[in-house]
This record gives C-alpha cells, sequence and structure tokens, in this order.
C-alpha cells in the first residue's frame, strides 16, 4: 500500500455533516490496481454503510471498515494497521456481502469478458471516494463540486492504471459528471433499446476507452433485463470494433 492509498484512507471528512457517520473512504469495489475494466459512478451508497434506518452495520452485516470496527474516533488518526484493513476491506468487497446494486452490470461485464468476481477482473470506482448521508441530488451543487474536486486526485491515480483500458458510464448523471470532471471529447450516438437514450464514446488521455449510455441500468422505471442484455450487446460490439 503506498502513499497516495495511505493518504486517501487518511483524510479528513470533507464538510460538515456531509459523510455518513463512522465510514471509510471507499477506495474502490474490487480491486483496482488489477482491474481491467472500470465502472464509474458518481459516489457510494449511504447504504454501504447503514441500513434502511440509518442504523450503522456492524458484525456479519458489515460490508466495509468503519471507525466503529476500527476503534478509532476519526480517519486521521488511523494506524498503518487499521488503515490496511480499510484498503483490504475495499480490494475484497466482492467476496463479502457485496450490495445487489452491482449485480446489474453483470450481463455487460460477462459480454466482454470481465466480472467483478473472477478474473479478469473489472471495479468500480467513484469520483467522490466518500458515502454521503443525502443521496446526491439532495445535496447542493457547491457541497457536490467540493466533493468531486476533494476526490479528483485519487481517481485521476487510479486512471494512470497501466492494466485498466476501459470505463463504463452508467446513466446521465454519471456521463455528464464525468464529462466536467475530466473534459474528454465525447461523441453521442441514439441508443438502440426499448428505453432509446443514447450512447456515447470517446478516450481518456487517448489511451482508455469510455463508453457509456444515456439510461440508468439500476432504476427502478421499467428498465428489464432484456433491456440490459440488448445493451450488453451493444458494449460488446463498440469494444469489438
Amino acid at each position: 500500500m503506498n502513499e497516495e492509498i495511505l493518504r486517501r484512507i487518511r483524510s479528513n471528512y470533507p464538510g460538515k455533516d456531509l459523510v455518513v457517520n463512522q465510514s471509510t473512504p471507499v477506495l474502490s469495489f474490487g480491486d483496482f490496481q488489477s482491474a481491467e475494466v472500470f465502472t464509474l459512478g458518481i459516489n457510494p451508497s449511504n447504504l454501504e454503510f447503514v441500513d434502511n434506518k440509518g442504523e450503522l452495520l456492524k458484525n456479519q452485516l458489515r460490508r466495509l471498515q468503519t471507525l466503529s470496527s476500527l476503534k478509532s474516533s476519526d480517519c486521521s488518526s488511523l494506524s498503518k494497521e487499521q488503515s490496511v484493513r480499510v484498503f483490504e476491506g475495499c480490494i475484497d468487497y466482492f467476496n463479502k456481502r457485496p450490495y445487489n446494486w452491482f449485480d446489474k452490470f453483470g450481463p455487460i461485464l460477462e459480454a466482454i469478458g470481465y466480472s467483478f468476481y473472477s478474473l479478469p477482473f473489472a471495479a468500480h470506482v467513484d469520483l467522490v471516494q466518500w458515502a454521503t448521508q443525502k443521496k446526491w441530488g439532495k445535496i447542493s451543487k457547491g457541497e457536490q463540486n467540493m466533493l468531486i474536486e476533494e476526490g479528483r486526485s485519487f481517481l485521476e491515480y487510479q486512471l494512470q492504471s497501466e492494466n485498466v483500458h476501459t470505463i463504463l458510464l452508467n446513466g446521465r448523471t454519471v456521463i455528464n459528471a464525468f464529462h466536467d470532471w475530466s473534459d474528454v471529447k465525447l461523441e453521442y450516438s441514439s441508443l438502440n433499446i426499448p428505453k432509446g437514450g443514447e450512447l456515447v464514446t470517446g478516450f481518456y488521455e487517448n489511451r482508455i476507452r469510455i463508453i457509456g449510455w444515456s439510461v440508468n441500468i439500476q432504476s427502478s422505471w421499467g428498465v428489464t433485463s432484456e433491456d440490459i442484455s440488448k445493451l450488453a450487446l451493444i458494449i460488446k460490439e463498440v469494444i469489438n470494433n
């Protein structure tokens, strides 16, 4: 574990009352150092650390390390040993009790030959490494911008990995946020699935392929398994071409 990772783990909470109490920074879901494909999101769900009533997940229910499980008062005072536990919790995330939010990526990753669970690996990373108490859309624009800038250097570090060659962007919000974050040139075309929308493609630093789709496959407003299967074939065709 290098200094860049250690510094991220030992960061102070940004902003007052923004971050889920007792949570630790989520470096990634899965091993970002060996992954060849990244799925990209805005920030981790609060449900990675708390239940629907806002109670901290503990013992067998816990998905990631918390300040409580580490017996620490804050992230900045974590020891090297405690920091390693945070790091390993992120790297080993899919070997424990992953949140079912990730399940719908399965058919798309499988179509292009990758998985969160087995070699060759994909991993999920975020623009913001903190789980927030409120949903992203309920946070002010100023707070959103602050959180994204606070997480910028670590995501830039992750994207320096020589292994990663593809980033998948799920949904309009993620596409727009990544475009603003990176200022990459994205090409838009119609997405031929029942829910419609757009397909976006491009390259980050002329090295990492970007593929995104405007329909959010995790949404509950009618995205079917058939839609996802058709999308998976489209993504496979883009990569093969």
